[in-house]
């Protein structure tokens, strides 16, 4: 009898495993729905809180923008301004089926350029910038060369609407922002649906390293862009809106 038991039980343990091995669907580029790409620009505006009641902090002001160029390829351009000073330019360009190509980003907190060509293969920092930082960059660079089907993390916003969403469905993302670390899966998972303010939304979440806050993306289920982000890290909120109207 206790063996029918112990039998029935690892069944049931292992049925449960199986089901949620199958709920956690691995994501690189080639699983993208590409189609849905959304051209355009689209403009955000961020704010930070010390608490998630309290007042805003800083504000930035984002500006992107979804190009498809001759030959079916995409350029996505990045730039942020606070106050009256820019304070981050990026441009990515990316293949028909959305790998990328070429990467160059800069933060004004930094003070120089970092150049991705992954056909190529070359990268470079224009510059100063310390010994660390350059050994640094040439080694995950150069890790990063063997795998190409990555998505580029610096452009996730434009990326989370062409994920296959499902009630539940928890998603491991190959991710690479290029100039940080290596690629790797990082998961995600779909926490509910929201209506906010009459729009219908996926709620998307990613758990920070060593529980130490979250990110939180809603994502509009017809438009397939995110309307809202807020992110927690040790206690302080961080939130992305998108704007209703362009400047």
């Amino acid at each position: 009898m206790i063996n029918k038991i112990l039998f029935l039980i690892a069944c049931i343990c292992l049925s449960y495993s199986s089901i949620l091995a199958n709920d956690t669907i691995m994501i690189d580029i080639t699983k993208l729905k590409t189609n849905q790409l959304i051209e355009g620009k689209t403009n955000y505006i961020i704010y930070t809180k010390k608490d998630k009641h309290g007042p805003v902090g800083d504000l930035t002001f984002v500006e992107m923008e979804v190009k498809k160029e001759k030959g079916g390829t995409y350029k996505i351009s990045q730039k942020w301004s606070e106050k009256d000073t820019l304070s981050h330019i990026a441009e990515t360009d990316l293949s028909p089926n959305l790998k990328t190509i070429r990467h160059t980003t800069w933060w004004k907190r930094n003070g120089y350029t970092m150049q991705f060509d992954f056909i190529n293969q070359k990268a470079e920092i224009i510059g100063e910038a310390g010994e660390k930082v350059k050994a640094d960059f040439d080694k995950n660079f150069k890790a990063s060369l063997p795998t190409d089907n990555f998505i580029n993390w610096h452009c996730d916003l434009h990326f989370f609407g062409l994920l296959p969403y499902a009630e539940g469905a928890i998603f491991k993302v190959l991710l690479y922002d290029p100039g940080y670390s290596v690629p790797k899966y990082e998961v995600y998972q779909v926490k509910s649906s929201e209506n906010i303010q009459g729009l219908d939304c996926w709620v998307l979440e990613y758990t920070l390293p060593r529980n130490m806050g979250y990110q939180r993306f809603w994502i509009s289920k017809k438009d397939r862009i995110v309307v809202k982000e807020e992110d927690s890290f040790r206690g302080a909120y961080r939130f992305k809106l998108k704007t209703l109207l362009p400047e």
